[in-house]
């Protein structure tokens, strides 16, 4: 069984679409730092507050070193930093991570990243939806979550999907 750290754009835009369950079923073990969790729970304006608690598969946990997420502070936010830190110190799998700098710090600290789009794919290839060019449309419109073209394009042309002219 694999284990995944997530930062908060991912649990975000995949509880907006219903997909938290799939995502346990789909990666494992999805671990997230509290500060992750305090994203959730008090969210920015326009977004419903998310309880992991209540979901199977799903465990909250704090890095075990904190002088790494002040390093990460210094660049990033709180559940960036303790997303990173954390997927650092349990040799995750993988980090799911929308936000630019905070992929780049991942990488750069040679943790695998997977994106939201990168989610609905796999979830696409195990079955748990259908396809997914509808969820990015909904997505984008519904929380204007952003997607470059380029990406949108090559994950439908992954997922064997057309983009929509």
């Amino acid at each position: 069984m694999s284990v995944v750290v997530s930062d908060t754009s991912p649990l975000r835009a995949l509880s907006h679409l219903g997909l938290l369950e799939p995502l346990v079923s789909v990666f494992g073990e999805v671990v997230v730092p509290h500060g992750v969790v305090a994203e959730l729970n008090d969210p920015e304006s326009g977004f419903l507050p998310i309880d992991l608690v209540s979901i199977r598969g799903f465990r909250i946990t704090e890095p075990c070193d904190p002088m790494r997420v002040t390093g990460l502070l210094r660049r990033l936010d709180r559940g960036e930093s303790e997303a990173i830190a954390l997927a650092i110190e349990l040799h995750a799998d993988a980090l799911l991570i929308d936000e630019h700098d905070g992929r780049r710090e991942a990488v750069a600290s040679g943790l695998r990243v997977v994106g939201t789009l990168g989610v609905l794919h796999r979830m696409k290839q195990h079955g748990h939806v259908a396809t997914i060019g509808p969820l990015i449309g909904r997505l984008e419109q519904e929380i204007r979550f952003i997607v470059a073209p380029d990406l949108k394009r090559r994950v439908l042309r992954l997922a064997g999907e057309e983009m929509p002219t």
